[in-house]
């Protein structure tokens, strides 16, 4: 229990890194990475730290400035369905980091999630043709990463897929409820998402158009859904 409170503790902050050019994070006395930004009860990076409360246990998504995480991807010491969890976007200009979306008062604005759903996955961002930037999240509700196949057939997991615009953080289409769960990332091609549930299913999302582009990231524009 113990070394699993600790891992919680050091992912529960994020740190970014240089990847080309020299290397310029800051060092605690003791040698250790002092983090750009700490996940608090306020949601801006001040305030207290959750520590392993509201743990980051996965990757973030980068574009360009802007990065996006969500939180709760670790087995429950005692909150698995009881607490709730969040997506949270930031912009890094520099040294300069600020919370990316705002609330109507202009406050930090944090999305939340539903009561034990967690982000086991790094988000997905793409474009559609109209070069607006989207958020795609895929979350889980009862999934337990050290329990046994066995005890997972028998659980009831569910989750949703999320869509962001990138720029405030509101949705772009209502949430997908998703039979299984995700615990990966969602990836795009020929204007659809893909991504893949715990109960073996694979999910396409997006119109009728499967034409591909000539742009390097492949632009996808959600108008409805369609589950197959």
């Amino acid at each position: 229990m113990k070394n699993m409170i600790m891992k919680s503790v050091i992912v529960a902050a994020v740190t970014v890194f240089a990847v080309c050019g020299p290397l310029k994070q800051a060092f605690a006395a003791s040698g250790d990475p002092l983090p750009i930004f700490v996940v608090t009860d306020k949601g801006d990076g001040t305030g207290t730290p959750l520590n392993a409360l509201e743990p980051i246990g996965a990757e973030v998504a980068v574009f360009e400035k802007s990065i996006v995480f969500g939180t709760g991807g670790r087995d429950s010491l005692e909150d698995q369905d009881t607490r709730n969890y969040h997506i949270f976007g930031l912009r890094i200009d520099g040294s300069k980091v600020e919370p990316l979306w705002k609330d109507e008062s202009g406050g930090a604005k944090v999305i939340s999630l539903e009561k034990g759903e967690k982000v086991w996955g790094a988000p997905s961002i793409d474009t559609d043709e109209y070069q607006m930037h989207n958020v795609y999240v895929g979350t889980s509700v009862g999934y337990i990463s050290a329990a046994s196949p066995d005890e997972m057939r028998k659980a009831d997991v569910t989750g949703r897929i999320h869509v962001l615009k990138l720029l405030s953080g509101a949705d772009v289409v209502k949430p997908l409820v998703v039979e299984g769960g995700i615990v990966g990332g969602i990836d795009f091609d020929s204007q659809h998402a893909y991504t893949v549930t715990l109960d073996g299913k694979v999910i396409q999302l997006g119109g009728d158009d499967f034409s591909s582009t000539e742009q390097e990231r492949n632009p996808i524009r959600i108008l409805w859904w369609k589950k197959l």
